[in-house]
């Protein structure tokens, strides 16, 4: 099991401009993270299936959905006014 840690780095003083910047920001995330809402909802139900069947997980369908949760977590992140601003396409790590 692996544990998590996130550090959030939080300004007391937040500009009006990067806030309306932010707004018009999560647009393109919340696309992004509905298709990928849909992509990795179909990972977990094939892993489930192959776990059923085969016994086994695949691997690259792991990687997936784990990648899609950490960039769920940014954009989360971000939209409750934390200051880092994610990507707007997930990155690998």
């Amino acid at each position: 099991m692996k544990d998590v840690k996130i550090d959030l780095v939080c300004q007391e003083k937040a500009s009006r401009v990067e806030l309306i910047i932010r707004f018009f920001y999560l647009i393109p995330l919340i696309i992004v993270l509905m298709i990928l809402n849909i992509m990795a909802t179909i990972g977990i139900v094939v892993n489930f299936f192959t776990s059923l069947i085969l016994g086994k997980r695949i691997a690259a369908l792991s990687k997936f959905v784990d990648m899609y949760i950490r960039y769920t977590t940014k954009v989360s992140a971000y939209a409750y006014l934390t200051d880092e601003r994610p990507p707007i396409m997930p990155e690998e790590e």
